[in-house]
């Protein structure tokens, strides 16, 4: 569908653009609102089950809750990095501690 609903006038770049040219402006919205309510309940799956993780490695002794505040402020606090370029020591301390593994294994 995609192959034959492109153009270089019109480009597709949202499933929302594909649901507009095969069944009006209707369907966009309809897409739209539902992708927006699927990622909305992914990254909600994704604090819950992180902060599950992070209250069972606290043995129960920090609250679910709390668990999942802290999750979620770490998420806003790494997400406005604008640019991984200064992180690159980090990226490279990974694979050196992964090549580590690997020979120690």
């Amino acid at each position: 569908m995609f192959m034959h609903l492109d153009s270089d006038r019109y480009p597709l770049k949202t499933y929302g653009d594909i649901a507009f040219r095969v069944y009006g402006s209707w369907a966009r919205y309809t897409v739209n609102v539902l992708q927006s309510l699927q990622l909305f309940l992914s990254v909600g799956l994704l604090a819950l089950s992180s902060g599950q993780s992070i209250s069972q490695l606290s043995s129960g002794k920090v609250c679910f809750v709390v668990c999942t505040l802290v999750f979620c402020i770490a998420g806003f606090t790494l997400g406005q990095i604008r640019t991984l370029r200064t992180f690159g020591w980090l990226a490279n301390i990974s694979i050196w501690v992964n090549v580590a593994i690997l020979c120690i294994v």
